[in-house]
């Protein structure tokens, strides 16, 4: 069971990983030592698959608002 001190602090890591993220780029690097850390009851590829699912979804967010804006001369 994930505890709500836990939770918080996956809320934490994932506010600073996207602000990272969208500055320089590589939030991935603040929220996997994260999760792996503060989720040692959960197997590791778990974590990570988990952790997969919105940086997907955010690049596939940004590729879709680029393509909106942005002519693209196929």
């Amino acid at each position: 069971m994930i505890t709500t001190s836990t939770l918080l602090l996956l809320c934490i890591a994932a506010f600073v990983a996207g602000f990272v993220d969208a500055v320089a780029g590589g939030g991935g690097l603040i929220q996997t030592p994260a999760g792996l850390v503060l989720l040692p009851q959960f197997p590791v590829a778990h974590v990570i698959g988990s952790l997969k699912i919105p940086a997907f979804s955010g690049t596939s967010f940004a590729a879709a608002q680029y393509v909106r804006r942005v002519k693209i001369n196929v």
